[in-house]
């Protein structure tokens, strides 16, 4: 197999790897009051607002099981809830707990992330009701290959709890940037002869 060919194959195989470097995660812990609100924890800027007042309320295990300590919940509007988290930086990668109610099933739970007004991409997921829960629990997960710096949080009951909101961005291996420099080298090289 000729150098050329060797060295275009390693420069596929290192553009397209990546892994992912965390950033921060935002637990409510030791952030009490209502939105609006803006949090500063563990290396991240978020400020929370809502179509409704959502506030952290610090007794999460009383009735929720995987999200622990404090959450962000609604205390019981009958409206449909959305939540709009907007960073203080862009990310590629955001995962959050949630907690839904239990008396309306499985419902949804979608996320939306935007750079600014500009919809990047959304995922949802629904919880399970862990045995003696009385609310459905999940997690929730969107990796994209463009920035974001915003969040919408919404789903089709009426209210919800969040917690563990973690952000992070991808970043090329030193591995793979050692490929690439070598195959991009080789192919220097072999222009030059």
């Amino acid at each position: 197999m000729s150098r050329f060919v060797v060295s275009a194959l390693m420069l596929l195989l290192a553009g397209g790897t990546a892994t992912t470097s965390s950033a921060g995660t935002i637990t409510f812990d030791s952030s009490p009051g209502a939105t609006p609100k803006t949090i500063v924890e563990d290396g991240v800027t978020a400020t929370f607002t809502a179509t409704t007042q959502y506030v952290v309320y610090p007794a999460a295990a009383a009735f929720l099981q995987t999200l622990t300590g404090a959450v962000l919940l609604d205390l019981g509007d009958p409206n449909i809830d959305v939540v709009d988290v907007t960073f203080g930086q862009s990310y590629t990668h955001v995962s959050l707990l949630f907690a839904t109610p239990a008396g309306f099933g499985a419902a949804p739970f979608i996320l939306s992330a935007y750079d600014g007004t500009t919809l990047i991409g959304s995922a949802s997921a629904s919880g399970t009701l862990p045995s003696g829960g009385i609310h459905y629990e999940g997690m929730v997960s969107f990796k994209g290959s463009d920035t974001f710096n915003r969040i919408t949080l919404t789903s089709t009951v009426a209210s919800f709890a969040i917690d563990n909101v973690s952000v992070s961005n991808s970043v090329a291996e030193p591995s793979m940037l050692v490929l690439l420099s070598i195959g991009a080298a080789t192919l220097f090289r072999r222009r030059r002869v």
